[in-house]
């Protein structure tokens, strides 16, 4: 019975170790909120473009700059950034380098802040 408890755990630590802590805990992407005043404002980032209010899911593995336009209205441009996420101690004490390394190379070792952007566009000259 002792050898079988052994080996659960074992195999539990093993499975831990290949899979990185904050990557399980979180993902490795954020859906982010996109608000603007006045409403229907085009918003571009990471590839997509939206129209405002709306979100969209962004990868959690870099930086982002949102920028908006509407006729009439100056561009605005509004950056999310990306953070070390605490799930990554996680990794020292379960999953060692190589769930930090998985952590890393999927985006789960971040996180992307904020998760709302509000955004007042200013009028034209």
């Amino acid at each position: 019975m002792f050898k079988r408890i052994i080996g659960v755990v074992t195999i539990f630590f093993f499975v831990a170790a290949l899979y990185g802590c904050a990557t399980i805990c979180h993902g490795t992407s954020t859906t982010i909120r996109i608000n603007s005043v006045p409403q229907g404002a085009t918003a571009a980032v990471g590839g997509q473009t939206i129209i405002t209010p709306s979100t969209v899911t962004l990868k959690n593995n870099q930086a982002y700059q949102i920028v908006f336009r509407k006729d009439g209205y100056e561009d605005t441009y509004y950056t999310i950034d990306k953070h070390i996420s605490g799930w990554v101690w996680g990794n020292i004490l379960i999953g060692g380098i190589i769930g930090l390394v998985i952590d890393d190379m999927t985006g789960g070792a971040y996180k992307l802040v904020p998760t709302e952007v509000n955004v007042t566009l200013a009028p034209k000259k």
